[in-house]
């Protein structure tokens, strides 16, 4: 579940949406200032009714592109469908369809004769298939003409149908209602637009790239993200790897040490497999040997780059107990990223580590930069992963709860500061029965994990 899952509006709350397949398209197939203003737009609609006063100023206003630019950027849009303008004028009023409704537009209304009309009235008004003569008369009561002629120009015009039990009869065509498919929105915090605290606004500081494939990243991912499940984006999409050292043991303790690697992408992400091309190209390492992979994973390496060069987003250690399908997050380990919480748990433990281990060990752990961790023996298979976690947050019930299992956090650092304080039995007895209020998550699996630099 993502924190778009269990989103609840508060209040009128400080995000807006945009539906994902929709933006989508806007992405494959429009410039940078359409895709920007798209999302301006956007963050003036009403969510309920899809429209949006906010049009050429808002642009201008909230990015850097020019008003002749904006007005163009905003042109295009209506011209391409992606955007519908329901209002002209000094006011204009646009509408935001979804892809359903971009792929389904209205028929054009089929205009017909009066003669017409009243042949399709008598044949509707039989309720089911009816003969219709070749010429009126008095006694069958028919329109006057040919109302025979009449119904095949309305077969023609898809007003009417031959009946399939009686050939010769016809009936009213019976209207195709295709019900539309429920939505996949993308909640946006209204700082990725509004900025904060006077600093330059999110969506402004990726349109400065020029990278559009930058910017549907950057949006795509508050779909993946789930902070009150994973505490971001699961680790089964793309994560920053740890290796594991076994630094000594104490008690019912293991003392691991991790220290960072590399990133592991896997193409399965939503976010990820639109950079994909299925295509396999030669790449030469810096060594000269060479090595095959999709071309489209080094344009996601470069995006997601470009996103944490903008402090957009950042990668948190996690302590996992299983890197598996059904693997649980145990608790955040923040070192240099995170909240404070999260960074004092990582101190703590870090020192809880080092109360447990020889002075030699400790030398050994220090010389190889590792971070330390004492972990319960039983629960062999613990890891260490960085979660990708988007930095600017609305105010939404997902991100409400995650903020609630934080105060766990603090339970944590108190559990840590006993360890190598108290006797071993004691030291166990309170790890392995207390509640573990780590942030939970299902694990979903990839195909495909690739390293990234």
């Amino acid at each position: 579940m993502t924190d778009i899952e269990t989103i609840k509006s508060t209040d009128g709350g400080d995000f807006f949406a945009v539906e994902r397949p929709m933006w989508a398209k806007v992405c494959a197939r429009t410039s940078m200032n359409e895709a920007v203003a798209y999302l301006i737009l956007a963050r003036g609609a009403h969510f309920g009714t899809r429209d949006t006063a906010w049009s050429t100023d808002a642009v201008e206003r909230y990015t850097g592109i020019a008003r002749p630019r904006a007005k163009k950027a905003i042109q295009d849009l209506v011209q391409s469908g992606l955007l519908q303008q329901k209002r002209a004028g000094t006011k204009p009023l646009y509408h935001l369809p979804t892809a359903h409704e971009f792929e389904n537009p209205p028929k054009p209304a089929v205009t017909l004769t009066d003669g017409e009309q009243a042949v399709l009235d008598m044949i509707a008004a039989a309720g089911g298939p009816v003969d219709v003569p070749y010429t009126s008369t008095a006694k069958n009561g028919w329109p006057r003409g040919r109302p025979n002629d009449v119904a095949r120009a309305l077969v023609r015009k898809g007003k009417v149908q031959h009946s399939a039990s009686q050939v010769l009869h016809f009936e009213v065509t019976p209207e195709k209602v295709e019900e539309a498919p429920k939505p996949e929105w993308i909640w946006l915090p209204n700082s990725l637009v509004d900025g904060v605290a006077g600093a330059v606004a999110p969506i402004e500081q990726v349109r400065q790239t020029q990278d559009v494939v930058a910017l549907r990243l950057f949006v795509d991912l508050y779909f993946s993200q789930s902070l009150a499940m994973n505490g971001g984006v699961h680790w089964r999409q793309v994560r920053r790897e740890y290796d594991r050292h076994l630094v000594g043991q104490s008690g019912p303790y293991n003392v691991w040490g991790f220290v960072r690697g590399g990133r592991t992408g896997f193409g399965s992400a939503t976010f990820i497999a639109p950079f994909l091309t299925n295509t396999m190209k030669t790449f030469t390492r810096d060594d000269g040997s060479t090595y095959q992979q999709d071309p489209g994973w080094p344009a996601f390496w470069a995006a997601l780059s470009k996103l944490e060069q903008l402090e957009l987003v950042q990668s948190v250690a996690h302590i996992i107990d299983a890197d598996t399908d059904e693997g649980e997050v145990i608790h955040p380990y923040g070192m240099l990223a995170g909240e404070p919480g999260e960074n004092e748990i990582a101190q703590e433990a870090y020192l809880a580590g080092e109360r447990l281990l020889t002075s030699g060990q400790r030398e050994w752990a220090a010389d190889r930069r590792l971070w330390l961790l004492p972990v319960l023996r039983h629960i062999e298979n613990v890891q260490m992963v960085g979660l990708l976690r988007l930095r600017h947050r609305a105010r939404t019930a997902a991100t409400a709860e995650w903020l609630s299992g934080a105060e766990g956090w603090s339970v944590w650092v108190d559990r840590y500061r006993d360890v190598g304080q108290k006797p071993a039995s004691d030291q166990g007895d309170a790890i392995s029965k207390g509640d573990q209020r780590g942030i939970q998550g299902a694990s979903r699996v990839g195909q495909g994990g690739i390293k990234g630099g």
